[in-house]
């Protein structure tokens, strides 16, 4: 006996709702004398703290369309750069 699939809903018929992500980057350049440089950054990512889905359950039953995985919380990166 052979198994099939149903499709239920026509392909190319459901979208996720559009993401919203605000990742900011500030950055300062220090002049440290002579030809050094030091580059200084700060990385925000997801700054207001959305929590868009990123995946949904598309298989039909009592999860169908529930949330997966979620955007990550904020996170703050800090970096330098020295050029000399």
């Amino acid at each position: 006996m052979a198994t099939a699939t149903i499709p239920l809903v026509a392909p190319q018929t459901l979208f996720d709702p559009r993401r919203s992500q605000l990742n900011l980057r500030l950055t300062k350049m220090l002049g440290l004398g002579g030809t050094r440089r030091l580059r200084a950054s700060v990385d925000l990512y997801n700054v207001l703290n959305a929590n868009d889905t990123l995946t949904l359950n598309g298989s039909y039953g009592r999860a169908w369309q529930r949330p997966l995985s979620i955007l990550d919380a904020r996170i703050v990166e800090f970096s330098a750069n020295l050029t000399f």
